[in-house]
């Protein structure tokens, strides 16, 4: 399966949130179906950081091909580990597919 690197495009009215020392990579894989079917988007995301570390709340607030991408997106933003006690609220992120 490919996988992408997400790169964190964070809120200005937040701070960047603080990855644990030995958190899973903060990684979207690129659907299989989108890749062989050569298609391209963006998908861009809010997402809350619990006390314990987990992503949850995950919202897609716009995406450019919702069939494709954004089962994906939360699929994986989901596995996603952060520092314990620091919890964050409407972390925004945008995700750009492209092959």
């Amino acid at each position: 399966m490919r996988t992408i690197i997400v790169f964190l495009m964070v809120s200005l009215f937040s701070p960047v949130p603080a990855m644990a020392s030995n958190s899973h990579e903060h990684t979207i894989n690129y659907p299989t179906r989108a890749w062989h079917l050569d298609q391209s988007g963006t998908v861009n995301v809010l997402y809350d950081i619990t006390p314990q570390g987990k992503a949850e709340n995950i919202r897609i607030i716009k995406s450019t091909n919702r069939d494709l991408f954004d089962d994906a997106v939360k699929a994986d933003i989901h596995k996603w580990r952060f520092e314990k006690g620091k919890p964050e609220k409407d972390i925004a992120v945008t995700i750009h597919f492209q092959k």
